[in-house]
Order: structure tokens, then sequence, then C-alpha cells
């Protein structure tokens, strides 16, 4: 009876130190991303400030405070808007860490999702068309329609 015993408390102690391993496993370390997200926690102020700082963050990533030839240059849609579809284009350097750049895209947009879910945001349900071009103006890459 005590082996029985013996028998289940390991058991039981080997399943929570996977599942506490397991949970570990999950956390975010990828350097692209910060670590902070919405939370139930946060404050509507303290949200925006955040998604403000990320997007500065992208867009001081993406070169297009400093516009060169404009055939240089991709676009990636970011943000999204509380009906769907992206809120923008941003145009990027082809030669930028492209991936880095996507996956910070890619959590920017999942995080104002969550915003606009915690705070019942609406918009215009307006779909922003797919850029045709990126020109420079005044130093700075923007997307043509």
């Amino acid at each position: 009876m005590k082996n029985t015993y013996h028998v289940i408390f390991f058991c039981l102690g080997l399943l929570l130190v996977t599942l506490g391993c397991r949970r570990s496993a999950f956390k975010n370390t990828d350097p692209c991303i910060t670590q902070q997200t919405i939370t139930d926690k946060s404050s509507q102020t303290q949200d925006s400030i955040f998604l403000s700082n990320l997007f500065k963050e992208i867009y001081d990533i993406s070169g297009a405070a400093n516009c060169q030839p404009a055939d240089q240059w991709k676009v990636a849609p970011i943000g999204t808007k509380p009906c769907g579809g992206p809120v923008a284009y941003l145009p990027y350097k082809a030669t930028i860490d492209e991936t880095c750049l996507l996956k910070k895209i890619a959590f920017y947009t999942q995080q104002t999702q969550l915003f606009n879910n915690k705070y019942s945001i609406i918009s215009d349900c307006a779909v922003v068309p797919y850029p045709t071009t990126v020109a420079c103006e005044n130093g700075k890459a923007v997307v043509k329609n």
C-alpha cells in the first residue's frame, strides 16, 4: 500500500513539473517581440501608449522616415479595424530584416485587435485599398493608391 502512494505522489509530482515546464516553454523569447502586452489589468491610456510606442518602433525600423529610391520598397498591412481588415499599409525598405519587422507588425496587429475588443472600439469599416506604389514625399516613404 505504501508503494502505491509513493507511485501516485511521484506521478503527480512529475505531472506538475511537466506542466510547469510546458507553460514556461510558451513564454515569448523572440527578441523581435516585446514582452509587454495588453492585459485585463491595463488601462485604456496605458494600452494606447503601448500601441503608440510599438507603432513608432515599427515605423522607425521600416525606414519609411528616410526615403531612398522608391523602387526599393515593399508594403505590409498593419493594424486591424474593428470590422476587419488592416488600418493601413506600411512601406518598408526591402533591405531591412524583413522577418523581424513582419513579426513585429503581426504582434502589433494582434494587440490592436485585443484593444478594439477590450474597449468596444468602432470604426467606419471602410476597406483600405492595397497600395499600387510607394513614393517619396518630403523625404518620407508614402503609399499611393
